[in-house]
């Protein structure tokens, strides 16, 4: 109906387990396939890596997806599970160089802050994010969103933390929020503000958003990037190096 009624090209699909179950993504895929919808999809909330395989990736290819989000989090062990996600690193790099490889563009979430995580581990996940192959990433503060057991296990540094959270039922995950971990807030935020630069300030990285991206989009996602690391250096004066 969308496609036909209303000349709808391109879906975002919002599920973050959309890919739960292979055989029934591919079997939507055939469906677009065989219904001949020149279409574009793109999962921009992000998947689950290590619930992904080849052969749905090339399916999803086939059908139109041109962009993949995938959350990643932390590359962390440990926090992987405390905060119950226990993603599997292995597969979920191995996925992500088999997205790029198909020519589809990657983005990555990751946060920092998370209850006792030290720095060793955020370094981790900064380096885990550099040498991957996604194009794009985001480095976001832990949130601690209401009925959560984030939120109980924080309890005490949400009394100030609640007041001035009000857009906790949005979707504001860019918002400055509370630092949740034991490390000075001025050393997370200089740790976020490297991660941001050992990512996009990478040649390789460069040329591949230039060729994956129509290029004044790609353009303007890398000017944003480097205006936003520019601007944090001038709010934080020069960063920590801490990678």
């Amino acid at each position: 109906m969308l496609y036909k009624d209303y000349d709808i090209r391109e879906f975002h699909i919002i599920d973050d387990f959309f890919n739960f179950d292979l055989k029934r993504v591919i079997n939507i895929c055939k469906g677009i396939i065989k219904n001949k919808m020149k279409i574009k999809i793109s999962f921009p909330n992000g998947l689950r890596a290590d619930r992904m395989d080849k052969e749905t990736l090339i399916w999803l290819r086939k059908a139109g997806r041109y962009k993949i989000n995938y959350a990643i989090e932390t590359a962390s062990p440990r926090i992987q599970k405390l905060i119950k996600k226990n993603l599997n690193l292995e597969k979920a790099t191995h996925y992500i160089n088999e997205t790029s490889k198909l020519g589809i563009i990657t983005f990555g979430f990751f946060m920092f802050g998370f209850p006792t995580e030290t720095v060793d581990e955020m370094v981790k996940t900064i380096s885990f994010a550099v040498h991957s192959k996604l194009d794009t990433a985001k480095f976001f503060k832990v949130i601690a969103f209401k009925n959560t057991q984030l939120e109980n296990y924080t309890s005490k540094k949400l009394l100030s933390y609640q007041q001035s959270l009000q857009f906790v039922n949005t979707t504001a995950f860019y918002d400055e929020t509370i630092n949740f971990s034991d490390i000075p807030t001025e050393t997370l935020n200089s740790i976020i503000l490297n991660a941001h630069q050992q990512f996009y300030f990478r040649l390789g990285r460069v040329l591949r958003i230039i060729m994956k991206y129509r290029k004044f989009e790609a353009i303007k996602r890398l000017c944003a990037v480097y205006s936003y690391v520019l601007a944090k250096k001038r709010e934080n004066k020069e960063p920590q190096v801490i990678y």
